[in-house]
C-alpha cells in the first residue's frame, strides 16, 4: 500500500509537469482522472492489477491530448469509448460517476415544489389530505355546501407555464406556477408577503359559492398567515392590490395562520366597509390547519385542504374539506354585490430550504345561483349538474358531493323516481377513455347514492356519452369545468 501511494504522489508530480509542458488539459480533466484512480486504488488490493493501472494511467498522460480529451467527450456524449481490458471497464465507471456529478450541479432549478422530499415526508403529506367517502361513517353528515347552479369562474392554472406568474392574475410581489410531489395539477405558490388578485372584475352573486384547493406548509414560525378577500373594489385599483387585509370599499377577510401554537384560535376574519371594522373575530378554531414546527432544521406538516364558501343574501359560510368554521347570519347587506377576489399570504424566508413557509393554490372556481335541486326538476324532468365532483381523470367522487347528491336521494325516494345517470367529460385525451370514464362515473354515482343513501338500485341505470355532448365547445378551463356534468333524466 506504501508503494501505491508513493506511485500516486509521484504520477500527481508527474500530472503536473505533463500540463505544464503540454498545456492540454484542464484542471478539472486531470482531476477527474485523478479521482477515478484514486477510486480504483482503494478499492482494489491486487499488485498485478495494481501495476496494470499504473502502467495504463502513464500512458495516458504521457501520450498527446488527443486520446484523453476524446476519452472525456464520448463518455459525456454518447457512453461509448468502452475499453477491452478490465481497467479501462473500471476507469470507465468512474467516469460515470463523476459525469453524474456535473450533471446535477448543471440541472435547471426545478419547478415542483415538493420533488425532493424524503419518502416519508410524501407519505406524511398524503395521510393529511381529505378521506374520500365510500362509506356512512367517512362523511359528515352535516356538512351541507352545494355548489353553485352555474360555474362563471373556473382557473385550474392547466395553461400556465410552470415558473411564471398565472395569467388573469395580478400581484404585488411575487409568485409563480408550480407543481408538488411530481403531479400533473399546476398550483400557483405566492411568493414571500404576497397578494394574487383576480385582475378582471369578479362578480359573486347574492347567492354563489366560490371554491379552491390549497396546499400550506408552515417553516418559519407563527409570523405565517394566508387567506382570501372577498370585496368590492374600489376607484384605485394598486391601493387594492397592496391592502392585504381590508382592501376596496367594503367586504370581508378570512386569514388562517398555521403557525401559531393554538388550534382552538388559529383561523381570523374581519368585515368591513370604508376601511372601519364592522365584525370580527381573531380566535376562531381551523381543523386540518396547525403546522407548528420549533426546530429550525426540521420542515413543518404539509397539508391538502379544500375550501369552500357560500354566500345567500346576507349570510356567509366557510368550510375546511366537510368541515364548516364560520356560519354567519346577518354579515352582509342582503344587496351587497362584490367583484374582487385575491389571496394573501404574509410569511417569512426560512433556511435550510426545506423549512420555508409554502402557500399554494389551485382549481378556484366561482359559481352563481343556488337552486334546490327539486325546484329544477320540476320545470324539465332532469338535472343537470357540475356539483358532483371526482378526482382528475378518476370515478371517485370527492366528498365536496355529498349534499348535492343528498338532496338528489331524497328527491329519488320521496317520488319514487326511476331515473337514467349520464356521465360526460370534456374533450381533452382519447375519446374513447373518456367515453370510458363518463360511464364510470355514472356508475359511481349510483352506488354512491345506492350505499349512502339507501335509493333503491333497482330504480336506477347508468349510461355514459364521454365528450360527444359537450354544451361548450371552446378549450377555455371554464368551458372544460362546463362540460364535465353528470345527467339524471326521468324515465
Amino acid at each position: 500500500m506504501k508503494t501505491a501511494v508513493f506511485w500516486f504522489s509521484n504520477s500527481l508530480m508527474v500530472t503536473k509537469n505533463v500540463y505544464k509542458r503540454l498545456n492540454i488539459f484542464d484542471m478539472k480533466k486531470i482531476m477527474i482522472l485523478l479521482f477515478v484512480l484514486n477510486i480504483f486504488i482503494a478499492n482494489n488490493s491486487q499488485a498485478q492489477l495494481l501495476k496494470k493501472l499504473k502502467d495504463k494511467a502513464n500512458e495516458k498522460i504521457e501520450n498527446t491530448k488527443n486520446k484523453a480529451e476524446q476519452k472525456v467527450k464520448d463518455r459525456i456524449s454518447n457512453k461509448e469509448a468502452q475499453g477491452d481490458a478490465k481497467v479501462d471497464g473500471t476507469m470507465d465507471k468512474g467516469l460515470d460517476k463523476v459525469e453524474d456529478v456535473f450533471k446535477k450541479k448543471e440541472k435547471a432549478p426545478s419547478t415542483d415544489i415538493e420533488a425532493s422530499n424524503k419518502e416519508d415526508e410524501n407519505k406524511q403529506v398524503e395521510a393529511t389530505s381529505e378521506p374520500l367517502a365510500t362509506n356512512k361513517e367517512t362523511i359528515n353528515t352535516k356538512f351541507d355546501f352545494k355548489q353553485g347552479d352555474k360555474i362563471a369562474y373556473f382557473n385550474d392554472f392547466s395553461t400556465d407555464a410552470l415558473g411564471e406568474f398565472a395569467q388573469g392574475f395580478t400581484t404585488n410581489a411575487s409568485g409563480e406556477i408550480v407543481t408538488i410531489n411530481n403531479g400533473n395539477q399546476k398550483w400557483l405558490m405566492l411568493g414571500q408577503n404576497s397578494n394574487a388578485q383576480i385582475e378582471n372584475r369578479m362578480y359573486m352573486a347574492k347567492e354563489g359559492t366560490i371554491e379552491f384547493d390549497m396546499y400550506h406548509k408552515n417553516g418559519n414560525g407563527p409570523s405565517y398567515y394566508f387567506g382570501f378577500c372577498i370585496f368590492k373594489k374600489g376607484k384605485d385599483a394598486s391601493a387594492d392590490l397592496m391592502e392585504n387585509e381590508m382592501p376596496g370599499t367594503k367586504g370581508i377577510a378570512v386569514k388562517f395562520n398555521p403557525g401559531i401554537d393554538n388550534e382552538t384560535k388559529n383561523g381570523y376574519f374581519v368585515t368591513y366597509e370604508n376601511s372601519s371594522e364592522k365584525l370580527t373575530n381573531d380566535g376562531f378554531a381551523v381543523p386540518n390547519l396547525m403546522s407548528v414546527v420549533f426546530d429550525e432544521n426540521k420542515p413543518g406538516k404539509a397539508y391538502y385542504n379544500h375550501v369552500s364558501i357560500t354566500r345567500k343574501g346576507t349570510s356567509l359560510k366557510v368550510y375546511i374539506n366537510t368541515q364548516k368554521i364560520l356560519d354567519l347570519p346577518s354579515v352582509f347587506a342582503a344587496n351587497d354585490e362584490f367583484d374582487g377576489f385575491k389571496f394573501v399570504s404574509q410569511h417569512g424566508v426560512a433556511e435550510p430550504e426545506n423549512t420555508k413557509d409554502i402557500f399554494a393554490v389551485a382549481n378556484l372556481k366561482i359559481a352563481n345561483g343556488i337552486t334546490a335541486v327539486k325546484n329544477s326538476f320540476t320545470t324539465t324532468n332532469k338535472i343537470v349538474t357540475t356539483a358532483i365532483q371526482f378526482d382528475a381523470g378518476k370515478a371517485t367522487i370527492l366528498p365536496t358531493s355529498y349534499f348535492i347528491l343528498k338532496e338528489i336521494a331524497e328527491l329519488i325516494k320521496t317520488n319514487k323516481l326511476k331515473m337514467e345517470i349520464v356521465g360526460h367529460t370534456d374533450a381533452d385525451g382519447d375519446a374513447a377513455k373518456n367515453m370510458e370514464l363518463s360511464k364510470l362515473r355514472a356508475a359511481a354515482t349510483k352506488d354512491y347514492l345506492v350505499k349512502q343513501f339507501d335509493v333503491d338500485a333497482t330504480s336506477l341505470t347508468t349510461n355514459g356519452k364521454g365528450s360527444t355532448q359537450l354544451i361548450d365547445k371552446t378549450t377555455t378551463a371554464l368551458a372544460k369545468a362546463n362540460n364535465r356534468r353528470v345527467e339524471f333524466l326521468k324515465k
